[in-house]
């Protein structure tokens, strides 16, 4: 789960925009692993919880992806290309996904959305994050800046006043 949410905000932040900067992946990137999108998960606990059931089960997605295709769909949303350096590290299982047959036959539940989709909707999601966060920034910029303007035009030049944290004079 960290290397999606990595990637994505990896490749919204514009770094590289030239595309040159390599992207490292452990491995040589066929392992695989299935992702779930956040909204489904929920849905799948929540009905575990109201659920008469008790015991462990699986809650995720059957769709299996190789970490190097993950990339590549990501980069494909996001509108960027980068190479894919494999670098020698930790592999894990060569695959890993989840076998939902418990719950499907307990609770009825599966997930539909692809990963795809669930990609690009927080993808979608992040750019507006990062998006607002840079609006707030340059508003509260401006507020300091016209609030320093005031405070100082409000003051005398060689005053002996200051402004305690009350905000009154002394």
């Amino acid at each position: 789960m960290d290397f999606y949410c990595d990637a994505l905000m990896y490749f919204h932040s514009g770094v590289d925009t030239s595309g040159t900067e390599s992207i490292e992946i452990w491995g040589d990137g066929l392992q695989t692993r299935s992702f779930l999108y956040i909204d489904e998960c929920i849905e799948g606990i929540r009905g575990l919880m109201t659920s008469n059931f008790s015991g462990p089960v699986n809650i995720g997605s059957e769709e299996m992806i190789s970490i190097d295709n993950l990339a590549y769909m990501v980069m494909s949303i996001a509108g960027k290309h980068h190479p894919i350096n494999h670098i020698d590290g930790p592999l894990g299982v060569r695959g890993r996904t989840s076998d939902n047959r418990l719950i499907s036959t307990t609770l009825g539940w599966a997930p539909t959305q692809p990963l795809e989709q669930g990609i690009k909707t927080t993808y979608e999601w992040i750019a507006r994050q990062v998006e607002s966060s840079h609006s707030r920034k340059q508003t509260a910029h401006g507020a300091i800046g016209h609030n320093r303007r005031f405070a100082a035009e409000s003051v005398p030049p060689q005053s002996s006043k200051v402004f305690t944290s009350g905000n009154s004079l002394s």
